[in-house]
């Protein structure tokens, strides 16, 4: 249903989730060729495998999903949470995610990774990502003899400022690698333990990766402009990364002792077992009755203080204008008051927060779902020295740029971007409330 809702919208998270499934099903498509051919062998060879579930303790762990699955659906957890939640409920019964006895990590993560989860994923990671790869670009550079300044995710060197930005977060590099190291323990039939450990590796190649790429980008501040420097640092560093973890992968592979252990096991799929199957499935069915009823149920607004917007803006007057159905949909599940004004040829739209959430995202996220495409713009430094996060919205023959800041109505502080914002108000760093502003032209 989520994938349907935004199948013509140019939302990310749709391509992401249907490259997990597809994944998903060439694993599967993999290994049924290779029962297949083994079939063939002598009797000395492998057996066909038997479906396998130990239903004396999954029925259990199925109750205690549900009951879990209920709560975090409604307590308003993000939708990626109580959604592992479901699918580990999928993975007590039998199914192409077991294999031998034990699920398959391989192919329970890419339909893990199938969730819609880029946003909560680039919210909560996005930041700290980019803070170590920050932190570990200016320890490289400091031993490149860079006398360089860091200043959160911002870096100054010989007055040339680089700020790393959201798409440089390494979200989609991780994403892409932790999709690889999934289908190549797959593909080469390495064990649970193993595949953990591929991954883990995995995460420090991703680390490496983004603080190479931030030193690639700042070097890149001091040569001629050129125009695809900066995607071919980017795919550089993703594929050296990636001939990493093939050539791990693939010793591994060779190697018959690291490989998961072949012991078969007999099925438990008796008539005595049956009951505890069916209550599994009815789990399931509960969990999705559940998920159905409570995320389409309208919410009130939640209570927030009344709010007094400016009469002006850099300038210009504001003049209030109504909310369409969609901004007015979105304001319903925002912890505090939105505005939408115009002034002169802008469009400016104000929203008032009096606690951090993760309802509280850029507008990038909705106009894309709406058919946009975004392209990111160098940080932009106002009159004010107030610093905000621009980029170009594109559709058909419609451009818009637009610029976005977060700041703190009591102290003054600002924040070019929500993800700073919200880690600093994570943190404790400020109290708020804050307003969003959000200017298109």
């Amino acid at each position: 249903m989520w994938w349907g809702e935004r199948f013509h919208s140019s939302d990310s998270d749709v391509l992401i989730g249907l490259a997990g499934i597809g994944g998903a099903l060439l694993l599967v498509l993999i290994r049924r060729f290779d029962s297949s051919a083994c079939m063939h062998q002598s009797e000395s060879g492998c057996r066909k495998q038997a479906l396998w579930c130990d239903t004396d303790a999954h029925w259990k762990t199925a109750t205690l999903l549900t009951l879990l699955y209920g709560w975090l659906v409604l307590n308003e957890i993000p939708p990626t949470v109580y959604g592992a939640v479901w699918l580990a409920l999928l993975f007590c019964l039998p199914g192409p995610w077991r294999e031998r006895g034990r699920l398959n990590f391989p192919i329970a993560g890419m339909l893990l990774m199938s969730l819609p989860s880029v946003l909560t994923v680039e919210l909560i990671l996005g930041y700290p990502m980019r803070w170590i790869g920050t932190v570990l670009a200016s320890g490289l550079l400091w031993i490149m003899q860079f006398d360089v300044v860091r200043e959160g995710v911002m870096l100054e060197t010989a007055g040339q400022l680089v700020w790393v930005d959201v798409p440089c977060s390494g979200i989609r590099m991780l994403w892409s690698h932790v999709w690889l190291a999934l289908f190549l323990a797959g593909f080469f039939r390495l064990g649970q333990l193993l595949t953990v450990l591929l991954c883990v590796v995995m995460l420090a190649v991703v680390v490496a990766e983004n603080a190479l790429r931030i030193v690639g980008l700042v070097l890149l501040t001091f040569m001629p402009p050129l125009s695809l420097a900066h995607s071919a640092v980017g795919v550089s560093c993703f594929i050296s990364g990636s001939i990493v973890l093939v050539w791990l992968a693939w010793r591994f592979g060779r190697n018959p002792f690291l490989k998961g252990s072949n012991q078969e096991h007999v099925s438990s799929l008796t008539p005595a077992s049956q009951w505890r199957y069916g209550f599994m499935i009815a789990s399931i069915a509960v969990a999705i009755a559940i998920g159905w009823v409570v995320t389409r149920e309208q919410r009130p607004a939640l209570p927030s203080q009344q709010v007094q917007w400016p009469d002006t803006f850099e300038g210009e007057r504001l003049i209030q204008v109504p909310l369409t159905e969609q901004e007015a949909r979105f304001m319903r599940r925002l912890p505090g008051r939105i505005g939408k004004f115009s002034a002169g040829h802008r469009s400016i739209i104000l929203r008032e927060v009096n606690k951090v959430s993760r309802f509280v995202h850029s507008a990038s996220y909705c106009l894309q779902a709406e058919g946009w495409t975004i392209e990111p713009r160098p940080l932009f430094e106002d009159a004010n020295g107030v610093r905000w996060q621009r980029y170009e919205a594109v559709r058909r023959d419609k451009r818009w740029k637009v610029r976005e800041c977060c700041v703190d109505r009591v102290t003054g502080k600002t924040w070019p971007d929500i993800a700073s914002w919200y880690w600093a108000a994570l943190l404790g760093h400020t109290q708020g409330p804050w307003q969003i502003i959000t200017v298109a032209e």
